[in-house]
């Protein structure tokens, strides 16, 4: 995408595709754009030991998770380009150019600058300036074709078998828009020549795929972020695991996050984040695991080699548990609840649970304690180990006093309702 107001001449400014025939190391380089593109251009040139600036017109985690990342593997990705020397201006943008002719190569170019929010200087001087603000689909044989385009982007309009609107026509990859992939659009050619020798399916469902980021080190995403589920109407939570949280990881690569995104409902995978050593290869793992709708309670009962990078899943998976109320050790409990404790909660009568509460408390002291406990559950028919009454009395006991009092009492049959309700759904 080239702005009318940015002077390009592929000497010394330049856009993501005419950067590749620079044919000198530049000494200082500016880079305008927010996007993985300018990202890891920007971590190129820092890495080859240029002096490189990020000139961002918005605020950079903001931008990123408009494209998808997650807000913390956003910010560890800004912290780590400041931390490789990269200097970034947010709310930040261009407003004039002074470039040098075409044959003076040893005087810079200079950007002036407008400051929306924050502080910088006035003005900069580069040896090259790199304009990664995006990229648009070459349509133009479509356009001559009669195919009509998207208003929002200017794509080539496609239904689900990537048909044009123009009968035998089909389009894929870069000109019908995002995400632009080269994965994507090898499997979106795949269906359209399937499609076109084997006819037509409905093909309304939309398609995820999995994202790389080659930044140093790497990213990598598959389905929803917190926020994005949280405005789809989705309860969710997430569980997250530092590269530090296993061996191979506190050894050769400390810093990295793995996060998954989970329904609280039933525990079940919704997306998966990484920022680290070896992204863009775990990530087919949480692909693997948001297709096939596996829960969070699933991983924590699988096993991994050790001193692999995927032992990160199952520890993200015991920190998203830890967030929620009624996690797996109460639905490890919940099968071996009486089922008079659990008609009293689908009924959800408290007095028939203030009626229970009495009868089991002996001494009368307004506190149950999981010898009472057990002797109930004998008496009804229905005996239950005595570690298993202690589980009980530890999971309900809020204020931490080895007992249970009445509104403690009461949160039990809250989470046999709530995970009887999840288990039916």
């Amino acid at each position: 995408m080239r702005l009318g107001s940015v002077p390009f001449d592929d000497v010394r400014i330049f856009d993501s595709d005419t950067i590749n025939g620079l044919d000198f190391l530049p000494e200082n380089v500016v880079v305008a754009g927010s996007g993985i593109i300018a990202c890891e251009y920007a971590e190129i040139f820092r890495t080859l030991g240029c002096n490189v600036t990020m000139i961002v017109r918005s605020d950079a985690n903001s931008a990123l998770r408009r494209i998808g990342l997650d807000r913390d593997v956003a910010q560890a990705l800004i912290d780590r380009l400041s931390s490789d020397g990269v200097t970034m201006f947010q709310g930040c943008e261009v407003t004039e150019f002074d470039v040098p002719p075409y044959e003076d190569r040893t005087t810079p170019v200079r950007l002036k600058l407008s400051h929306k929010s924050g502080s910088g200087p006035e003005s900069l001087e580069c040896d090259v300036f790199l304009a990664a603000m995006g990229r648009r689909p070459n349509v133009k044989l479509f356009e001559r074709l009669g195919c009509e385009l998207v208003k929002k982007g200017g794509a080539v309009k496609v239904d689900g078998n990537f048909q044009t609107t123009v009968p035998h026509v089909y389009a894929v990859g870069d000109s019908v828009g995002a995400p632009s992939l080269a994965s994507t659009g090898e499997y979106q050619a795949h269906v359209a020549v399937e499609r076109i020798f084997q006819g037509h399916k409905d093909g309304n469902e939309k398609l995820q795929f999995p994202v790389g980021v080659w930044t140093i080190p790497e990213i990598s995403y598959y389905g929803l972020t917190l926020e994005k589920a949280q405005e789809e109407g989705i309860e969710c939570e997430e569980g997250s695991a530092s590269y530090s949280s296993c061996l191979r990881g506190r050894v050769f690569a400390p810093e990295g996050l793995l996060k998954l995104v989970f329904r609280i409902e039933d525990g079940a995978i919704i997306g998966i984040h990484v920022w680290g050593t070896d992204a863009c290869e775990l990530v087919h793992l949480g692909m693997h695991l948001v297709e096939n709708k596996t829960s969070i309670f699933e991983l924590m009962g699988s096993i991994f080699t050790a001193v692999t990078y995927h032992e990160l899943f199952k520890a993200a998976a015991f920190d998203g548990n830890s967030k929620l109320e009624f996690g797996l050790q109460w639905r490890s409990l919940f099968a071996q609840i009486p089922a008079d404790w659990n008609r009293a909660a689908d009924a959800q009568d408290p007095e028939e649970y203030e009626v229970m509460f009495k009868e089991i408390d002996e001494d009368g002291s307004g506190e149950l304690d999981a010898d009472e406990l057990h002797r109930c559950f004998a008496k009804l028919g229905n005996p239950i180990s005595k570690k298993t009454c202690a589980n009980l009395v530890r999971l309900s006991d809020v204020d931490g006093n080895g007992t249970i009092d009445w509104d403690e009492f009461r949160r039990i049959f809250i989470a046999i309702h709530q995970l009887s309700e999840q288990t039916v759904s």
